[in-house]
Order: structure tokens, then sequence, then C-alpha cells
């Protein structure tokens, strides 16, 4: 059943929904990108690529996407559509396990949910439904955002459309559903979610807090945007709830610069990034921490990012032999060749690096991953670079993530995405090294880029026992070829790290 009611505004006009703005093109987006001759697969640049299955595609697609942030080759409009087509042909069981991994494994948080939209909009009496969404939603403001989704997927307008299913209240107490009850800035309340999907208190204490969103009578708890809203101070602020322990790990990442512009204690700001329990049950991926870095210049505070970086990637799974990382620094990727150019020192602040409103860049990503899978080996392990050129980066086994960052940027400069030479010349390294097959320990070849080659023709088999493609932004074609030895991941999630693992043990 679906039920509806009247939003303020037209949904088609609401930019501040999920900071988005929905899709308004004159057809739909491409499934697979054809060159305009014959029908032969390629990436962007032109290279030969194959597609997989409306799965596969589509499981790419979610595993490294922040929903409606534009890319490189696509408009921000662009992949949220070419998700919505594949989901029309997906299966309701698939699209569940997708919806749930990308979520809940890969944390990625709005591709998922887009998902789990698709889901009720084209399979309406499926029993699928309500789990997949109770399962997938993980903060109370998603209640709004996946209504958000389900109306930007059904081409709602004036009336905000929900099916009664889409309920996962009973998943938040009070202090979750006031933390995220912003009735002043919201376009869609979580009152107009709850008169939608009309959910039936189970315990008293639900049926209060219920009473008090209708009425608008639940009190807000005590968290940093609802104190510095109401004019608090800002170095009060803060240094209260550090002491309390009462700011969430992300939303300290995310205000280091703030408080640092705030004057706030140094030490309690590096407690709070060294407490081992709160770095433990974070969600964080690792590449958060480089525009937190960034953000930042006292010297404490970038000594502590680094020493928890590499503690958080102490515990992960344990990848024997020997590695060879190789690290696309094309201008897709957007590496920040531009500081060194113009002789800037790189750590100038997010807004300096990435622009554009993106929360990371390419790059970030698969450096962040490269220092995952480096912390993981047991064995030896060799980094490389490649866009136009290729060359091995000169780090150390302690050099830390953001020296890693800097010294790959400056590796080769920056150029195309010429994938396939950059095999061969690893596959050159590895031979000249004596590895290629001449031990008993596992070899294996890892390679961190969009996949947008350049190249004519197709990737040579790698010389090494395992070979991985991992793309860290989404992009539909893959140049990964299976029946040459070459398997094809994406993501950026250090989880990718326990995905090869299982998979060289089977």
């Amino acid at each position: 059943m679906v039920t509806s009611i009247t939003t303020k505004k037209p949904f088609a006009n609401n930019s501040r929904a999920l900071f988005i703005s929905p899709y308004n093109g004159g057809g739909m987006a491409s499934i697979n990108r054809v060159k305009p001759k014959g029908d032969r697969i390629t990436t962007h640049e032109g290279a030969p690529a194959t597609t997989g299955t409306p799965y596969q595609e589509l499981k790419r697609a979610v595993m490294a996407t922040m929903l409606f942030e534009p890319t490189y080759y696509e408009k921000s409009s662009d992949r949220a559509q070419r998700i919505i087509e594949l989901c029309k042909i997906v299966e309701p069981a698939k699209l569940r396990d997708i919806a749930i991994e990308g979520r809940t494994e890969m944390y990625v948080r709005h591709a998922p949910l887009l998902v789990a939209a698709c889901l009720a909009a084209f399979h309406p009496k499926s029993t699928l439904i309500r789990s997949t969404v109770c399962d997938t939603i993980q903060r109370a403001d998603e209640l709004s955002e996946i209504a958000l989704l389900y109306n930007f997927v059904i081409g709602g307008s004036v009336k905000l459309k929900l099916s009664r299913q889409m309920n996962a209240f009973h998943k938040f107490d009070a202090y979750q559903l006031g933390k995220y009850n912003r009735k002043s800035t919201a376009k869609v309340t979580l009152k107009d979610i709850m008169c939608l999907t009309h959910p039936k208190p189970i315990t008293g204490d639900e049926r209060e807090t219920y009473r008090g969103l209708k009425t608008g009578t639940l009190s807000p708890p005590d968290t940093w945007e609802v104190a510095l809203s109401s004019g608090a101070d800002k170095r009060e602020t803060f240094t209260r709830l550090l002491i309390e322990g009462k700011l969430g790990y992300m939303a300290l990442l995310r205000n280091l610069r703030n408080m640092e512009q705030a004057e706030v204690d140094t030490s309690l700001v590096v407690s709070a990034l060294t407490d081992s329990i709160a770095a433990s049950i974070s969600k964080v991926l690792p590449f958060r921490f480089i525009p937190a870095f960034l953000n930042v210049k006292n010297v404490e505070i970038r000594k502590a990012l680094l020493t928890v970086f590499q503690s958080a990637l102490a515990n992960t799974t344990s990848l024997d032999g020997m590695t060879y990382i190789m690290v696309d620094v094309s201008a897709s990727m957007s590496p920040p060749h531009d500081y060194y150019s113009r002789g800037n020192e790189p750590f100038e602040g997010r807004e300096a690096y990435n622009g554009r409103g993106v929360s990371a860049k390419p790059y970030d990503r698969a450096i962040a991953l490269a220092e995952a899978i480096r912390a993981s080996c047991t064995g030896g392990v060799r980094l490389f670079a490649f866009s136009a050129q290729f060359g091995e980066v000169a780090i150390s086994p302690d050099s830390n993530f953001m020296s890693v960052w800097e010294t790959t940027a400056k590796t080769v400069p920056n150029g195309a995405t010429y994938l396939m030479p950059g095999v061969d010349a690893l596959n050159r390294v590895m031979v000249n090294a004596g590895t290629y097959r001449l031990t008993a320990s596992t070899t294996r070849m890892i390679v961190l880029t969009d996949e947008q080659a350049s190249d004519v023709g197709q990737m040579s088999p790698p010389m090494a026992d395992y070979g991985y493609v991992i793309n860290v932004n989404g992009y539909q074609p893959t140049v990964a070829n299976e029946a040459t030895g070459w398997h094809s991941i994406t993501g950026w999630s250090d989880k990718i790290v326990d995905y090869i693992m299982k998979f060289e043990s089977e």
C-alpha cells in the first residue's frame, strides 16, 4: 500500500533534499557505453571493455558511489539513473543483497538506500521490502532520505508518496529520532514519514516518543549541531561535548578544523581521536582520514590522525606472500599534481584541494585502500604509480599514509590512463625480481584505478598467482578479464582485503 501527503513545496524544487538536484534530463542514462561505430563496448577513453550481468553491473555501481556527487566522466544524475535502470531488471532478492552489503559491509550510504527504494517502487508486493528497508537504514535521518529517493524513483512531485512497508521507526529510540528531527531545515520531517508509514508503538516509551514527534514536543538531544545552532560558544560547546564523550567519531573528523579555529584544547582533541573504543566501533572509511588531515595545521592533531589510521589497519586480515600494488595517477583520478607544479604546500585544506563540494577524490580512495592492503601484507610489498608513464614509489615500511599520498602523486607526471603498458611494465618488474613462479609463496598484483584506460588492446595476464583490478569510482565497463587471470572488484572499503583473503583461500 502506498500513501501520500502534500509537502510544503514541490519535491522537484527541493535543493536541500540529500544535497541533490533530482534528475530532470530528457531521457534515461545509457546502460552500456557503446562506440558510435559498431557495438563495441569501451571505457570512456575508448579502450576495449566488457560488461557483466545486470546484477554485476549494479553491484559495481553501488559499491563505489557517492550518490549524486559528480565524477570526472559522469554527471551527478547519470549514475543515479543508471542504478535505477539496472534495478528494474535485477530480481528482488539480489536487490536486497546489494542494498544490505553496500550499507552494512562497504559503508556506502545513499546508493544502497536508492536500491532499497527501487525494490519498493518496482516490486511493491514483494515480501522483502520491509526487512530490506529496515536492515539497510542505519541512521534515523535515513527514514526521510529513503522517502525522498523513493519519490525520485517514481517521479513524485507535489505529493510525497511512500509504501507503508518502508517503516523502520522501531530501530531508533527517542535520542536518535530527536537528533535528526530537523523541523526547521528538513524538506521532509520525521513527522511526515510517521504520518505515511503509521508505525505502531510496541512499548510505552515508543508511544511517548511518537506522540512527541507528532505534537512537536520531542526534546532535541544534546548534540553539537543543536548547541551551535542555538548560538552557543563554539569553544565551550566542543570542549563540553569532548569531555562528556558526546561527539561521534565521524563528527569529530569533520569538525577538526572548526575545533582548531575555535582554539579548543589540543590535548582534548587528541584524546578523543586516539580513543581506541570510539575508533574501533566507528564505521569510518579509510579515505576519510585524508580530508581530515588536510583540514588541520596542528602538528599534534596530525600525528594523532596518522597514529589512529595505522592502528585501525593493524587488525585487518593478513595477506602472505609478495604483493605488487599499482596506483592510477591519471587526470581522472585527480591526484594533487597542481600543488607541486605551482610550488604550493599540498596540505591546504579540503576546500582548496577537493573543490566542487566533492567529499574525496578517487586518488584519495585509492591511496587509503593501498595503505590498508600494505598494512595487511605479511610478506613484501612494492608500490608503483602509472598514468602515461610508470614508476616505483619510493617508500619505506614505516612510511605513513600521508607521505605515501604525497610521494605517489609525484612519482610520475599526471597524464592519460595507459593501463596496459603499465601492467606490462609491472610484469617485467616481477620477472626481473625473480618472483614469477620461482618461489613457493603467493604473489599478487593489485591495480587501483577507475579503469578509464586509453589503450587499444587487452591487458596481458598477470605474472602472478593472482591479479586484481580494483575500481574505486564505480564506472560501468571493466577492462578486467577473468579468462586472462584478472579479477574485478569495486569499492573503497578495507573490507576488500577480507575479500581477497577469502578468494585466495578457496
